[in-house]
């Protein structure tokens, strides 16, 4: 399992779950701590502006340890509504563009894949991200357009 952490100019943060293992609170707690520091490197002074956290309803990430490490951290979590992956640009952006190029590829070990999607992720520009951030307004115009209804 993969975790990514991303905004509008590229991949912020990338963790692979070791095989077996599941992610609870306290392992998406120190997920949470990472992308911090990971920001403070690599995105010097959006810290101070604040930093919006998008991400789904899973239990993991409304525990009680994951609320505590986002407030820690000084994030503002925006509201995601249950069971709406077409509006999680992730997954309708960057997991469908990334299952593109894995498909119809095979990989002998999970190394192998990792680095695939390494390289993959790598290779992207940055308007690739930001063009990812801005079809999210898009999205949750057609949802509200909708009336709530699952958009293609």
């Amino acid at each position: 399992m993969m975790t990514i952490f991303w905004d509008k100019d590229g991949i912020l943060l990338t963790d692979y779950l070791a095989h077996g293992s599941t992610i609870n609170g306290q392992y998406y707690a120190s997920l949470i701590e990472r992308l911090r520091r990971t920001i403070l490197e690599k995105r010097r002074g959006k810290i101070s502006h604040g930093v919006l956290l998008l991400h789904d309803n899973a239990p993991v990430h409304k525990s009680n340890i994951v609320q505590a490490a986002i407030r820690q951290a000084g994030f503002v979590e925006l509201n995601h509504p249950a069971y709406s992956p077409d509006i999680a640009s992730t997954d309708y952006y960057l997991f469908s563009n990334l299952k593109k190029f894995l498909r119809g590829k095979s990989f002998g070990f999970s190394d192998e894949a990792i680095q695939a999607v390494e390289d993959y992720l790598d290779d992207l520009d940055s308007n690739f991200f930001s063009q990812g951030i801005e079809s999210l307004c898009d999205r949750c115009q057609g949802v509200v357009a909708s009336q709530g209804q699952y958009i293609q």
